[in-house]
């Protein structure tokens, strides 16, 4: 699986996008997690552990979720 983050607001398409390989080897979508500007994310236990810009309001600080 191939994880792609769209640091952009999710109404812009912001998000996290999972591709994987067809049977013919082409990429193809396999889920997208619209969430608020990810901005780095790593694969753990239980799935990501994702970090995201200034996701509370009227606020500039980061949060996480796995």
């Amino acid at each position: 699986m191939i994880y792609i983050l769209s640091c952009e607001e999710p109404e812009n398409g912001g998000g996290i996008y999972a591709f994987g390989l067809s049977v013919n080897g082409d990429l193809v979508m396999k889920k997208y997690f619209r969430c608020d500007r990810p901005m780095y994310a790593v694969k753990c236990d239980k799935g990501l552990c994702v970090l995201l810009r200034a996701p509370f309001l009227n606020s500039e600080d980061s949060g996480f979720f796995l």
